[in-house]
């Protein structure tokens, strides 16, 4: 990340410390809002849609940086978050393919 980024990252966990827990949270249903609209909305209505993505892209970026602050306030480091991603995305492929040979066993031919 970007010195610039984290500086002001590591400012805001200074100036407002734990407070923040709250703000990642209402970021984060601030998120979930914007993927429900998303999920309703009138993918024939180009408008419409654009501006639900330029919504959704502005909570991501919100939630993006609210959880580098989290990991700085519980003191999580990337380092560690990396690894468990990792195993995470393994775990997700192995997934994957295991749903993807059960269907190929059930379709009929």
């Amino acid at each position: 990340m970007e010195v610039l980024t984290m500086k002001v990252i590591n400012l805001a966990v200074e100036t407002y410390g734990e407070s923040q827990l709250d703000i990642v949270i209402e970021e984060m249903a601030e998120l979930i809002k914007e993927i429900v609209k998303y999920k309703r909305v009138d993918k024939k209505d180009d408008f419409k849609v654009d501006t639900v993505i330029h919504n959704l892209t502005s909570e991501i970026a919100d939630v993006e940086i609210m959880l580098e602050q989290l990991k700085i306030l519980l003191n999580i480091k990337q380092s560690k978050v990396q690894e468990v991603k990792e195993f995470k995305l393994k775990r997700l492929e192995q997934r994957i393919h295991q749903e993807k040979y059960i269907w190929s066993k059930c379709q009929p031919g």
